[in-house]
């Protein structure tokens, strides 16, 4: 049976005038420079007359604020490498989220489709003791005697193994790198094809709301 690919969906909303002058869409990303043009032409913008006003994203790890601080080229880059990414792939990066080391910067889920293969994952190995059963049928137990191996804690020997390899127990199972867990935050050039902006450049970020909705006190006590 064929596996499900597991859904990654990244969407910007483009915006022009205000009030009962608004026209917005939202645009699927990865997109293509006419695909942008075409959402352009729907809302009557041109050039600079329209803004990125929010992103609608479905990917583990990567939140709003992350695509809002970044260039469309950037975000538009992203969701291509995300797409050509296999199950595998998908799941791996779904697990790193899941543990201690997870990512914090866009640049890091970029590297990341360039090096998925650095990463290991067992599936369904998500405790001490069921890593130290999968050590225990391991070749590197091969000569030890079944009398002697019922002896062995396996909860402790998971743990030992997991400590040593600076593994990581995730929902989706037990995680290793090959790299010793190096981020790497490159600024890798943008396909031309994927710098959507075209004249305007790279420099089209999202607008940041303004959060001025509540407000505090502080009580003084006066003296005592």
């Amino acid at each position: 049976m064929m596996k499900t690919k597991i859904p990654m969906y990244i969407a910007v909303r483009l915006e022009r005038g205000y009030g009962d002058t608004e026209r917005a869409v939202w645009l699927p990303l990865p997109a293509t420079k006419k695909e942008f043009e075409a959402a352009q032409q729907a809302i009557g913008a041109d050039y600079y007359d329209f803004s990125i006003t929010c992103y609608n994203v479905r990917v583990p790890g990567l939140n709003r604020g992350m695509l809002l601080s970044a260039p469309l080229g950037r975000v538009n880059y992203l969701a291509s490498r995300l797409a050509a990414l296999d199950e595998d792939a998908l799941t791996k990066l779904a697990a790193i989220i899941d543990s201690d080391r997870y990512f914090t910067e866009l640049e890091q889920f970029i590297d990341y489709t360039y090096n998925h293969h650095r990463y290991t994952l067992l599936p369904g190995v998500s405790d001490a003791a069921a890593l130290g059963r999968i050590m225990l049928d391991s070749e590197a137990f091969a000569s030890v005697p079944p009398e002697i191996k019922v002896c062995i804690d396996k909860n402790l020997l998971g743990l030992n193994t997991a400590l040593m390899q600076d593994g990581q127990f995730t929902a989706l199972g037990y995680l290793t790198s090959d790299d010793g867990w190096r981020t790497v935050s490159r600024n890798r050039k943008v396909p031309v094809a994927l710098n959507l902006t075209g004249i305007i450049g790279e420099d089209l970020y999202g607008e940041w709301e303004d959060d001025t909705s509540f407000t505090f006190e502080i009580e003084d006590g006066g003296d005592e």
